[in-house]
């Protein structure tokens, strides 16, 4: 494996953890529902601009 790889993987696994503290705290202050829409509205709006749409003929 080269550095690339490690720090790549390093890197998910720092998000990965780090993502059970944000929901701790998270969960503390909102709604569980309000809490989970929140979170899918945080990764659907980076998707929809990063994410192209598929080539389809009509």
């Amino acid at each position: 494996m080269n550095v690339k790889s490690i720090s790549l993987a390093l890197i998910v696994v720092i998000i990965w953890g780090l993502n059970f503290s944000v929901i701790k705290f998270g969960l503390a202050e909102l709604p569980p529902i309000l809490f989970s829409g929140l979170r899918f509205l945080v990764v659907a709006i980076p998707a929809v601009f990063f994410i192209p749409f598929p080539k389809t003929s009509i």
